[in-house]
């Protein structure tokens, strides 16, 4: 087995040049996101039977063969001290849409990310100072999302008006500004692009022909 071991991107390092330099006491607010295949597949080796390929995302496509109960995901799946327990909540197929977030359009990527924020599953979690604040059945302590949202407020007045709308919940607020601000980001940067390039060179089709 091979792997390849990555930096812990949820916090911030000091420089190796610079060990003496002290770290600046800000929040570390990081995003992972898993943003599955930004095209429909056109591979001319997908099979007559599975010519669906060629009208929807592999990603929607998933989504309803696991809300069928054909597919089951590992991350569905709760693991105690004895045995994996299969998990009783039923599933909730999401919404979003790769299209949107590969789009290079803003507005298309905000719904992307709003969609992923809604039902996270396993393709979208927030770390606070590298701590899981935000996943598929992980939520902010009590309280926590203020004391966050106290903390941008000061270093950010873009969201002192919305932390003060009293029809959203903390948690909500923060995900909102979260969302907005990496969409801006992707939306800037070539990553999303790039990415998007590398997977169109793969002519057969990522789930078989």
């Amino acid at each position: 087995v091979k792997a390849t071991l990555l930096r812990d991107h949820t916090t911030l390092i000091k420089h190796p040049r610079f060990p003496d330099q002290p770290m600046p006491k800000h929040n570390v607010i990081s995003v992972e996101i898993k943003p599955k295949a930004g095209f429909i597949t056109s591979s001319p080796l997908v099979s007559p039977k599975n010519r669906c390929k060629y009208n929807r995302t592999r990603y929607s496509l998933q989504q309803q063969l696991m809300q069928l109960g054909h597919v089951q995901k590992g991350w569905r799946a709760k693991i105690d001290q004895h045995a994996e327990i299969q998990n009783s909540k039923p599933f909730t197929p999401s919404n979003y849409s790769p299209l949107d977030l590969f789009s290079g359009n803003i507005s298309q990527i905000q719904t992307a990310l709003k969609d992923l924020s809604i039902h996270m599953q396993n393709n979208f979690r927030v770390f606070s100072n590298g701590t899981q604040i935000f996943g598929e059945d992980i939520s902010p302590l009590e309280g926590e999302s203020k004391d966050i949202l106290d903390t941008l407020v000061r270093q950010c007045r873009s969201i002192a008006s919305n932390k003060h709308d009293e029809n959203k919940s903390d948690d909500t607020i923060l995900l909102d500004f979260i969302c907005s601000v990496v969409s801006k980001v992707l939306q800037r940067e070539e990553l999303l692009r790039n990415l998007l390039s590398m997977q169109l060179l793969g002519v057969i089709d990522g789930d078989g022909a």
